[in-house]
């Protein structure tokens, strides 16, 4: 073969070489584009640490039984057969079902009140000062028997608060909301920032086993399916002369839709429906209508619905806040309600806190 041809065919076999080089190096990239892969570090694709105990409990089907769906809806009220636990700025308070034998059973700050195989798991924060917003405090996550024998703490995390809490699956799934401080300082002094959410679960087996749970995760588990949603709501309410109104809380028994609606602007009046799937008509419970004088005006809100089954009741506690004609607060009441869903009646059950009034 002679050097021309020699020089050919290496020339030929560079050009090839070349030109599969170029097509792998387009392979990859394409694939790379293709797969959507972003880096670890990703606000998309959050890197979620779990172990294979809390990985499997929290893709278990949750039951939604009536604790749940309570724990749910409201944070600072639960109810048995026997007992209303409930909390208020002061502590933590157990009373019988006739508001009778009332039992403080935690001081302090305490919300997230669930019920879970005959305990009570709460959450108490732990603050010096509860006039700094741009700050975390401790907060400790609580179990405690009904009559205040027994009380464990089951973790303690720092965060400005602890929005929501859910004990299911042999889990406690908690939302933190954290302040992230930027190095600055505001006009008064305090720490400037931001806040940022964190979706945590520990196992109630094992409560040193603590594990991410992605913001996908939480909302699936913690969002409650209604009869009725918001757009038809608001659509019958409309159509009743109630325009104005919001929905605040609700509750749904069966195809009953139990709910609270407040005016969006002045005088900000509450009202009780309820609106089944039957009829798919409006039913007016009850009307707190805002009082206003020349002095001071008072307003009713209420904290949400907790259901017994027992007695196929409704419990809420209904806030009263007196303000003076510059609106600082001058006077509040908390009182526990009941309302019968055979008769649609509501009795009060007990005064619970009464300051000003």
């Amino acid at each position: 073969m002679s050097n021309e041809q020699n020089s050919k065919n290496n020339s030929k076999i560079v050009l090839i070489s070349s030109v599969v080089i170029l097509i792998l190096v387009f392979v990859v990239l394409v694939s790379k584009l293709g797969s959507g892969s972003k880096p670890s570090n990703s606000p998309d694709s959050p890197k979620i640490s779990q172990s294979d105990y809390i990985k499997e409990k929290i893709n278990t089907p949750i039951n939604l039984d009536t604790y749940v769906k309570n724990a749910l809806t409201c944070g600072s009220l639960a109810v048995t057969d026997d007992y209303i636990f409930y909390s208020n700025s002061e502590g933590l308070y157990r009373i019988n079902k006739d508001g009778s034998n009332k039992l403080e059973l935690e001081q302090g700050e305490i919300s997230n009140i669930n019920i879970y195989n005959n305990y009570l798991y709460y959450t108490k924060r732990i603050s010096e000062n509860k006039t700094i917003s741009s700050t975390n405090y401790t907060h400790n996550i609580i179990k405690q028997s009904f009559d205040g024998s027994e009380k464990t703490e089951i973790a303690s995390m720092n965060c400005q608060r602890i929005d929501s809490m859910l004990a299911v699956n042999d889990l406690l799934i908690y939302k933190l909301v954290i302040f992230e401080g930027d190095g600055g300082k505001d006009d008064y002094g305090e720490e400037t920032g931001k806040l940022v959410s964190k979706y945590q679960a520990v196992s109630l087996e094992n409560p040193e086993d603590i594990g991410d749970v992605s913001e996908q995760q939480f909302s699936s588990i913690m969002t409650l399916n209604y009869p009725f949603n918001q757009t038809e709501l608001n659509q019958y309410l409309r159509e009743a002369g109630y325009d104005n109104f919001s929905v605040k809380s609700a509750y749904s028994v069966s195809d009953t839709m139990y709910f609270e609606t407040r005016r969006m602007k002045n005088p900000r009046d509450t009202v009780i429906f309820s609106i089944s799937k039957k009829d798919s008509k409006l039913n007016l419970i009850a009307r707190y209508d805002t009082v206003e004088e020349n002095d001071y005006t008072i307003e009713y809100t209420l904290t949400g619905f907790s259901y017994n089954e027992s007695d196929n009741s409704l419990y809420y506690i209904l806030s009263t806040r007196k303000r003076d004609k510059n609106n600082v607060i001058t006077g509040e009441k908390l009182e526990m309600c009941k309302l019968d869903l055979s008769s649609n009646s509501i009795t009060v059950i007990d005064t619970i806190l009464s300051k000003g009034f």
